[in-house]
């Protein structure tokens, strides 16, 4: 099933348009070889994209987790500004790493980065929302599926 999906989102040519324009801006706006070599990780040996997600990941899966006892709303509201803010790096590494990748890869990825601009967005509601008193509707926004 997943391999299926995947197949189809690499032939979905449908996605182009944005995705040749998107890529032309990430490499235009990240021009300097050295930055672009900071962010895939070159001097680190490894991709850097995967290693930077693992904090607002970690973030979002502890606030979601303190959610769920009593007394730690304060707890998990620094949760999600921290995984909030982490995502920054991320996302640039990951810009990146895709705008290099081969067409049907971009596809794919496009995808990854839509779906996880959404989530960022409902972490992104929640915090406001917990910020200005949301109480329950604002860990409901920031509960994972």
């Amino acid at each position: 099933m997943v391999r299926q999906t995947i197949s189809r989102l690499e032939q979905a040519s449908a996605l182009d348009a944005v995705s040749d324009r998107l890529q032309g801006v990430v490499q235009s706006v990240i021009k300097s070889r050295r930055l672009r070599d900071l962010l895939h990780g070159t001097w680190l040996g490894h991709p850097l994209h995967p290693v930077l997600v693992q904090l607002p990941v970690g973030a979002f899966m502890s606030a979601a987790v303190l959610d769920a006892l009593p007394g730690q709303d304060r707890a998990a509201t620094t949760l999600i500004a921290v995984g909030t803010a982490g995502a920054t790096p991320a996302i640039a590494a990951g810009f990146v790493d895709w705008s290099s990748l081969s067409r049907d890869q971009r596809r794919v990825g496009l995808v990854h980065a839509t779906a996880n601009t959404v989530a960022l967005g409902l972490y992104a509601g929640s915090l406001a929302a917990r910020l200005s008193g949301g109480g329950a509707w604002a860990r409901s926004w920031g509960t994972p599926a």
